[in-house]
């Protein structure tokens, strides 16, 4: 957190002021970051509009007077507080790991994705990239009904391994998208900018079961055709991972780590043999 301290005229007195704002995107509130992320994609915007709006955010409803009464050139110092917003990614952090979907408390996945089995994670990345390329909406809520199921463990079970979402069927991701089609857009967006960290995160991590992948922007206006997860997942058939169903229900960790390996052994056996 960041200090800000300072003082204004009002009515011919002097008012000191001294507070605190969020100098990380760990420190925002919940609807301080959702809103952030929504204006950046606000990418036709003034840029100055934007990060007054986006100083409004961090000062909070509390301290608005005192942005209200700052003269100009004095607000103007302060955008420098919102640099952070700008420069640097979003954290692996999910903001809004609950969710009211047709009127059903539902819940996301831990933050970085652990327990996804391979087929939740390959519906959930096409749903991902196909937004990311075309911006299209169904996809967004087709991403949030993917992620976001009700709970079928008691949290506090002894037997709870830690996901307590039912199983994925991919068969009511169309019907649940509905639903996700009423919550706000800017809450949407929070989503997927925590869902982009984390993704982003594990193909970096693997870089060569991902060699196409590049830092991933909000904005990002690709033209081209995603390339289907789903190509990865047929060539993970076979005898290491068994059939379909056997597959789908691996860990994404597990399986993504496998075939790095196998990727990577691949391209030795290229160099051995002078290919």
């Amino acid at each position: 957190m960041k200090t800000v301290s300072g003082s204004y005229t009002k009515d011919l007195n002097v008012v000191d002021f001294s507070f605190q704002i969020p100098s990380a995107w760990e420190e925002l509130e919940a609807h301080q970051y959702a809103l952030m992320v929504e204006l950046k994609t606000f990418s036709k915007a003034d840029k100055y509009t934007i990060a007054v709006s986006m100083l409004t955010a961090l000062f909070g409803t509390k301290n608005y007077h005192v942005l209200l009464n700052l003269p100009d050139e004095q607000k103007f110092q302060y955008i420098a507080l919102t640099n952070f917003i700008v420069e640097t990614p979003l954290p692996v952090k999910n903001f809004f790991p609950k969710l009211k979907i047709n009127k059903k408390e539902c819940f996301a996945p831990s933050e970085r994705l652990t327990e996804l089995t391979f087929g939740e994670w390959c519906f959930a990345y096409q749903a991902w990239d196909y937004y990311r390329n075309y911006n299209d909406k169904q996809s967004l809520n087709e991403l949030i009904a993917i992620l976001y199921r009700p709970a079928a463990v008691d949290p506090d079970a002894y037997d709870n391994t830690g996901d307590i979402r039912e199983a994925f069927n991919e068969n009511l991701i169309e019907k649940r998208a509905k639903g996700v089609n009423a919550i706000e857009h800017r809450l949407k967006l929070a989503v997927y900018g925590w869902f982009t960290a984390a993704i982003t995160a594990q193909m970096a991590g693997r870089p060569t079961a991902f060699p196409s992948s590049e830092p991933v922007e909000e904005n990002n206006t690709a033209t081209a055709d995603p390339q289907s997860i789903f190509t990865i997942f047929r060539e993970l058939l076979g005898p290491k991972w068994g059939t379909t169903n056997i597959l789908r229900n691996e860990n994404a960790g597990f399986v993504l780590d496998g075939l790095e390996e196998q990727r990577i052994a691949y391209k030795e056996s290229l160099k051995s043999a002078g290919l």
